[in-house]
């Protein structure tokens, strides 16, 4: 496969992992250079780590491009932006 000279770095938790793996499978079958950065395991500190490195890489290649790809989200229902029901 012909290298099209882009590449993208991809980082993120380790429930997301699987879809990164698939994503980056797809990108490099088109000719994308994809750099795995992780997490692997499940660490809270990895994560906020993990996002500065992606985002130094991209900002070191300004041609490059980043993807941050999380299995694991979780959302506490505040009851915002609801209509108030009188």
């Amino acid at each position: 496969m012909a290298d099209n000279g882009k590449r993208i770095y991809v980082a993120g938790d380790q429930q997301g992992h699987p879809l990164r793996k698939e994503i980056m499978e797809f990108l490099r079958s088109k000719g994308t250079i994809c750099v795995e950065l992780g997490v692997f395991e499940d660490d809270d500190q990895a994560y906020n780590l993990i996002e500065r490195e992606l985002f130094e890489k991209v900002n070191e290649e300004p041609d490059s491009l980043g993807l941050l790809v999380f299995g694991k989200h979780e959302v506490a229902a505040t009851g915002e932006g609801e209509e108030s029901k009188k």
